[in-house]
This record gives C-alpha cells, sequence and structure tokens, in this order.
C-alpha cells in the first residue's frame, strides 16, 4: 500500500470537525488546568511535609515510574487516537488486547527496574528498602499505564469530558492521602504511596464507562474501515520509533538530574518540571482528539482546523505569560529554595510550551495522515537535542541549562512538525501502490 496527496483548496473546510473537536479541547483544556493546579498543591504540600531530599527520591520513584509506564504503552497513548475511530465494531477487542499487551510488559519493566537500578545507581540504594516497595511500584507501574491509556480512548471516543472529572478526582485524592500518611508516619514513600493508591479507586469505574458506553456509542461517527493492514503498520512504526525518542528525552530529565547535581536540586527541577510542562498534557490530549476529528475527516486539514490550532496556541502563549510572571511568587510558596533555584529554569521552560504544542500538533495532524517520517524525525530532533544539550549545560550552568536545552531542542522540533500544517491544505488519502 502507498500513500498519495490530492490536492485541496486553500479554501477548503472541514464540516463535522469544528463542534466535537471544540467540545474535547473545552474539555482537555479544563483538565489540564485542574490538573496543573492541583499538581502545584500537591507539591507544595509534599515541599512542607518533607525535606528536599526525601521529595528528590520520591520525585526520582515517580519519574521512573512514569518513565516505565511510557515504554510500556508501546506509543498506543498516541496511536490509539488514530486507530480507534476506524476500529468500528472491533474498538473493543483492540483496546483490550492493548491493555493486555501493556499490562504485561509494565509489570516486567517495573520489577527489572527494582531488582537493577539500586545495583547500576548508587544514589537509588533506597530502593532496597521496605519489602511491599518492589510488588507496589511493580504494580503501580502497571496500573498507571491504564490509566494514560484510558484518557487517550475517551478523547478518541468524543467522551472526554470524562477526562477532568477523573484527574480531578485523582488530584483531590493524591492530596488527601500524603497529608494522611504524613500523620500516621508512614515513612520516607508517602509521597510514592500517595501516587499509587488513588489510581485502585479511579481506574476501575472509569474502564466500566469506557467499555460500556463510550466504545459502543463510539461506533455512530467511526471513521471508514482501514484499506488495508499495510496502511496502518507503516506510520505506526515511524510513530512508534518517535515515541521511544520522546521518551528517552522527556520524562527520565529528573531522573538524570539526581546523579549529576544532587537530590535536592533533583527536587526543584521536579517541582518546576511538573507545572511548567503541565501544558504538554493539554496539547498532547487535545493532539488526541485532533487526530480522531482529523481521521473523520479524511486527513483533511482546512481553514476550521487551522483557525481551531491559532486558538489554542494563542491560549497557551497567553497561560505561559502570566505563569511566566507568577513563577516566583509561586515557587516561593515551596519555599526559597526553589526560588532562588527554580525561577529562571520554571520560566524557560514555560516559554518551550508554545513551540512544543505546535510540535505535538502538526505530530497530531501527520497521525492522522499517516506521515510516520515527520513524527519521527521532529521527535527525535527533540529528544537528542535535550538529552546532549541539557547534560552538557548542566555541567557549565547546572539546572539553567536542562531548561536552555529543553527549549531550543522544542523548537527545533516544531520547525519539523510545523510543515504538516503549513503546507498546503491537502487530504492524505491512502491507495493502493
Amino acid at each position: 500500500m502507498g500513500l498519495a496527496d490530492t490536492s485541496v483548496g486553500v479554501e477548503k473546510s472541514t464540516p463535522g470537525l469544528t463542534k466535537p473537536l471544540n467540545r474535547a479541547a473545552a474539555a482537555l483544556v479544563l483538565n489540564g488546568g485542574l490538573t496543573s493546579v492541583l499538581g502545584i498543591g500537591y507539591w507544595l504540600v509534599a515541599a512542607h511535609l518533607y525535606l528536599p531530599t526525601v521529595v528528590g527520591r520520591n520525585s526520582a520513584l515517580v519519574a521512573a515510574l512514569v518513565t516505565l509506564s511510557g515504554f510500556a504503552q508501546c506509543n498506543f497513548a498516541r496511536s490509539l487516537s488514530g486507530l480507534l475511530p476506524r476500529a468500528g465494531a472491533r474498538a473493543a477487542r483492540l483496546l483490550g488486547r492493548v491493555y493486555l499487551a501493556t499490562v504485561i510488559i509494565s509489570l516486567l519493566l517495573g520489577f527489572t527496574f527494582c531488582v537493577v537500578a539500586p545495583r547500576l545507581v548508587a544514589r537509588l540504594g533506597y530502593l532496597r528498602g521496605p519489602a511491599l516497595l518492589l510488588p507496589g511500584f511493580t504494580i503501580a507501574v502497571a496500573i498507571w499505564s491504564i490509566f494514560t491509556l484510558e484518557d487517550t480512548a475517551l478523547a478518541s471516543l468524543r467522551s472526554a469530558r470524562i477526562v477532568p472529572i477523573e484527574n480531578a478526582t485523582f488530584g483531590v485524592l493524591k492530596i488527601g492521602l500524603l497529608v494522611f500518611l504524613h500523620s500516621r508516619g508512614f515513612g520516607m514513600f508517602s509521597i510514592l504511596a500517595s501516587w499509587i493508591v488513588p489510581l485502585v479507586v479511579i481506574v476501575p469505574p472509569v474502564n466500566w464507562y469506557l467499555f460500556k458506553r463510550a466504545l459502543p456509542r463510539g461506533r455512530d461517527f467511526a471513521a471508514p474501515p482501514e484499506p488495508g493492514p499495510l496502511a496502518v503498520r507503516n506510520w505506526v512504526a515511524y510513530d512508534y520509533a518517535g515515541y521511544l525518542f520522546w521518551l528517552a528525552g522527556t520524562l527520565p530529565l529528573p531522573l538524570l538530574v539526581l546523579p549529576i547535581l544532587g537530590s535536592s536540586a533533583a527536587a526543584v527541577f521536579y517541582v518546576t518540571f511538573a507545572m511548567s510542562t503541565s501544558m504538554d498534557v493539554v496539547s498532547l490530549n487535545v493532539g488526541n482528539a485532533f487526530t480522531a476529528e482529523l481521521q473523520r475527516q479524511g486527513g483533511v486539514v482546512g481553514r476550521d482546523a487551522l483557525a481551531f490550532l491559532a486558538k489554542l496556541w494563542s491560549l497557551i502563549l497567553f497561560v505561559a505569560v502570566v505563569l511566566g510572571l507568577a513563577a516566583p511568587y509561586v515557587l516561593q510558596l515551596f519555599g526559597a529554595r526553589y526560588r532562588a533555584q527554580g525561577h529562571v529554569v520554571m520560566v524557560i521552560l514555560l516559554a518551550a510550551a508554545v513551540p512544543r504544542s505546535v510540535m505535538f500538533l502538526g505530530i497530531a495532524a501527520a497521525r492522522a495522515q499517516g506521515r510516520g517520517r515527520v513524527i519521527l524525525a521532529a521527535q527525535m530532533t527533540a529528544s537528542l537535542g535535550t538529552l546532549g544539550l541539557g547534560v552538557a549545560l548542566m555541567a557549565r550552568i547546572g539546572l539553567d541549562g536542562m531548561a536552555w536545552a529543553w527549549f531550543a531542542a522544542s523548537a527545533v522540533g516544531a520547525a519539523l512538525a510545523v510543515q504538516v500544517i503549513a503546507r498546503p491544505f491537502h487530504r492524505v488519502t491512502a491507495v493502493p501502490a
């Protein structure tokens, strides 16, 4: 199978895209706002209840949990948005198989990390602590994988309104449990435990809704089925390769700071990184909805889609400026150390949110059009640039160096991905080679 481009005039609009996409975007932007506020509140509470070294060690574990889960998901947190709309009556079976494969891989990776990491990195020796840490962390990786995948499925099936409810519940329970565990003298792993336990409460009911309501209803507005399996495998393979680069250059960064600059610096970086990159979650989640709706429109990037993107990027720019101005005051709530070491870092990371959004939405369009090479090029450039520059600059200028590397690499990745949107409006249709 091959892909052929069929030109569409500049005046081309995309009827049927605007209303469901605006609804999804509103829910996902709300989700991003709630996640950000609750995330700030969570780490504010953690910073006041625990020493920076304890926060640093736990934040490294949380980063490891999310990273391992990311690898275990095999990019289905993104590619499902391009697969579910075309699955039709087979969507539930597809999602069930993805869940099963992801859980198995998650358990293997979580167990391996707990056993091997303390032997390779001396600063992670605390993983040899409580007996429940190994099974608890291992199971947590699997549950986090499902927790992430269900958001993509909901956004792709026009049920994004559930996402902010789900994540707000998680944020509130997480804070409440953190305070409770501290009051009971639970120990240094209270932060990690407060991330894991709420998932057990949230994941089952959300997936009941997903399989009993969202998936059956999704058949009513499914996209035309794929013309053949080769057309699917082509872009999914490139997408997965790009995803591996994205993981390597994004999720492990707080873990990378720990051995180079120490646990206190890792705590500062994790807090600023978590707050500033919450806007990435908005762009990624909206990107999933964008991919799904473009699939239903045959891959067309018309003027309605472009107007939607312009509004979204304007909103992200506005929020980045506001948060940048408020950064020193927000960080002061965590303590003088966080403000002194994290102010510049947070401003730079916030500035990177705009080019990163351009990159993510460009990739979302490329995913709907089956342009896997663009996805791979953008992700690979951003990842390798962040890692290469980050390690080199951290040794010279500390945490600021990692932030500058993040910004520069994101800008280059955006320049590569934006060609999908900037080129003349077109429609990509799979046809026999």
